[in-house]
């Protein structure tokens, strides 16, 4: 065994000031943001409804769909507060579900999101649907997208509004 010129106590405390450092780094690299997904639907008569989705619908980003009542999908759980914190470099997959409660189609389109604050934006990337594109909901039909959401590994921020507004298209 090597003998050491600093006495033990000053190794001890190396390795606690190393420990701590190394604790503290960690804790950066992972840092929490928790994203608050909101979405406006005035004047519609729509329900509108998020649940986060397992990874196995990572091919899937971009689905949209109509269904009834029950659909089989991977829910992982529900966001009855419109909540989802991710990690820094973390994917999370959201659904979006909106209950059309009319007798008609409503076409409709999202307005692109806003950010708050908006110095966060470049923290992250949503691969969500206000992309300009015009979706259909069915009379009593429940419509869904699948979407994506990135967490920067650069992310800084605890806590991201992201709000949506959702808008008709009448012909």
């Amino acid at each position: 065994m090597k003998s050491c010129s600093i006495t033990k106590i000053d190794c001890m405390f190396r390795k606690y000031l190393i420990f701590n450092i190394l604790l503290f780094f960690g804790l950066l690299c992972n840092a929490e943001t928790v994203f608050n997904l909101k979405w406006h639907s005035e004047n519609l008569p729509f329900d509108v409804k998020t649940a986060r989705a397992t990874t196995a619908v990572k091919r899937r980003v971009g689905e949209t769909g109509t269904f009834s009542e029950k659909l089989n999908l991977p829910i992982s759980n529900q966001m009855p507060d419109g909540k989802i914190a991710l990690n820094n470099s973390e994917n999370g997959y959201v659904y979006l579900f909106i209950k059309n409660n009319s007798k008609k189609n409503i076409r409709f389109s999202v307005a692109p999101h806003s950010t708050h604050p908006g110095a966060s934006a470049l923290g992250f990337v949503f691969n969500c649907l206000c992309n300009g594109h015009v979706y259909t909901a069915k009379p009593n039909q429940i419509w869904y997208r699948i979407m994506e959401l990135k967490n920067d590994s650069t992310n800084r921020q605890k806590d991201i509004e992201l709000t949506h507004h959702i808008f008709e298209i009448k012909k």
